[in-house]
């Protein structure tokens, strides 16, 4: 067994992911558990949600430590349920060292959903949530034209590699601005003018990334369940920061329905 080999492999492992979605207890479980299915001794990983450090050694070598730095963030839950499925056949001693490396790199090279099948799933997610909120069918349909918008401004924004925060107080503005618009100069869903922006936002809104934060905190992992509740609420406040500013500016200087 090639000790190096197999440290490499399961930190690449825990990079995908992470860098994919996963809460930190799921990363160190599943390196874990690959490392121990290789006879590995002395298995020591600490993952935080920017980072992995892991150590092992199988009896012969000296112990070997990798560090891996995760730099871009995304969610792709189908790779994580892949990676799950490797470790497990791994742990069932159906893969050798080499074979999941492959494996891997297939999962890793997995190419997004298409653009226009991300931009149609965020108007539909507008549109209903708007309707399930009690929006009228009118008020539904711009909350979906505003989340066509907002798609497209945030994959612009993520090719020029604009921060989240900056991200999200534009694409929260940009809802804002179409429905606001819509109300008052159309005057299409003036009633349900509050429905209109909350499901315009629903795609902005930090879930995943506070049900990981409670999961880390109630296995104990404090520091990546505070870091991932810091970053959820980073998350809200550029949102209500976004519609609150375009709110208080059309109120300004045109007056007309803001709620």
């Amino acid at each position: 067994m090639n000790l190096t080999k197999a440290l490499e492999m399961a930190v690449y492992a825990g990079e995908i992911l992470l860098s994919n979605g996963a809460e930190t207890h799921r990363v160190e479980d599943t390196m874990a558990r690959i490392l121990k299915s290789y006879q590995l001794q002395h298995v020591e990983i600490l993952v935080t949600p920017t980072g992995i450090m892991a150590s092992a050694e199988d009896g012969v070598q000296t112990a070997v430590t990798r560090l891996k730095r995760i730099k871009v963030r995304s969610f792709h839950l189908g790779k994580v349920a892949r990676v799950n499925d490797i470790s497990r056949l791994i742990a069932e001693g159906a893969l050798d060292v080499s074979q999941a490396l492959e494996r891997l790199q297939a999962i890793d090279a997995l190419p997004p959903y298409r653009n226009s099948v991300r931009i149609g799933a965020c108007a539909m997610t507008c549109l209903s949530f708007t309707l399930m909120l009690g929006g009228s069918f009118e008020s539904g349909l711009v909350s979906g034209i505003a989340g066509l918008i907002l798609y497209r401004f945030l994959i612009w924004a993520d090719n020029r590699r604009v921060t989240s925060v900056l991200a999200n107080i534009g694409g929260s503005a940009i809802i804002t601005l179409i429905v606001l618009t819509a109300a008052n100069v159309l005057g299409v869903g003036a009633a349900s003018l509050d429905k209109m922006i909350i499901g315009g936002i629903i795609p902005l809104l930090p879930g995943l990334s506070m049900t990981n934060a409670v999961r880390d905190v109630l296995e104990g992992d404090s520091l990546s369940g505070a870091s991932r509740i810091l970053d959820a609420v980073l998350v809200a406040v550029s949102i209500a920061a976004g519609v609150g500013a375009v709110m208080s500016s059309w109120l300004y200087w045109f007056g007309g329905i803001v709620l």
